[in-house]
């Protein structure tokens, strides 16, 4: 009761979702379509990891991450994270997404990669990394240099996961420091994981200095 992680919100999401484990997975056999965090963002450095388990690609399905602003809600929330010009989104096919538009960012994704976003609120910033390796030579810890990073304009912010059944529905799972993708525990660290600054939280990867879970006790 002390540490209350976020998850994915049932009550602010796109109409063909359904959520597992604790609202920390979904599926979604509809057109594009987003659910947010219980938790907003509006100060300070964060973390969170996403693995998509359904098969990525044409012919199947296709999934972005990303962050977005709660004021454009209504807008993206049939849509995807980026379908304003508020928000980003990295896709499976390598690029990103911003205000409807896409462009080149990093490398594709595919079933069972690891997707992390950091997120600092501080200076603006936003960075995605594949299986550890921060995409478009991003440097979280960069501060108000934001090397690599895509910049930011709101003053608060989801994470937020976003689904497309091309032919088969789209899943994922998903961790904002509890240790856990669905009811698999991470691997890393001889299982152990790596904890964010506010010292409770588990991760696959280890968060960059300074970047917290999304949870009361990070926030």
């Amino acid at each position: 009761p002390s540490n209350v992680f976020a998850t994915l919100n049932p009550l602010s999401s796109g109409s063909s979702m359904t959520f597992t484990n604790g609202n920390t997975g979904f599926l979604t056999s509809g057109t594009w379509e987003s659910a947010p965090t219980t938790l907003a963002m509006s100060s300070g450095k964060y973390y969170c990891e996403f693995k998509p388990t359904s098969v990525l690609g044409s012919g199947n399905s296709f999934m972005m991450f990303g962050v977005e602003a709660p004021k454009n809600v209504s807008a993206w929330i049939n849509n995807y994270p980026g379908y304003t010009s508020t928000g980003y989104a990295y896709g499976w096919d390598g690029d990103k997404r911003n205000n409807a538009g896409t462009s080149s960012y990093g490398n594709s994704f595919s079933q069972n990669d690891i997707i992390g976003i950091a997120l600092d609120m501080d200076n603006k910033k936003l960075y995605f990394h594949k299986n550890g390796t921060y995409q478009n030579s991003g440097v979280p810890t960069s501060g108000s240099t934001g090397t690599g990073a895509l910049p930011l304009t709101e003053d608060e912010y989801y994470f937020v996961v976003s689904g497309y059944n091309n032919g088969a529905n789209a899943t994922c799972k998903s961790n904002f420091g509890n240790g856990y993708f669905g009811t698999a525990a991470v691997a890393t660290n001889s299982g152990n994981g790596y904890a964010g600054a506010e010292g409770a939280s588990i991760f696959n990867y280890q968060p960059p200095t300074g970047y917290s879970a999304l949870s009361t006790k990070g926030l």
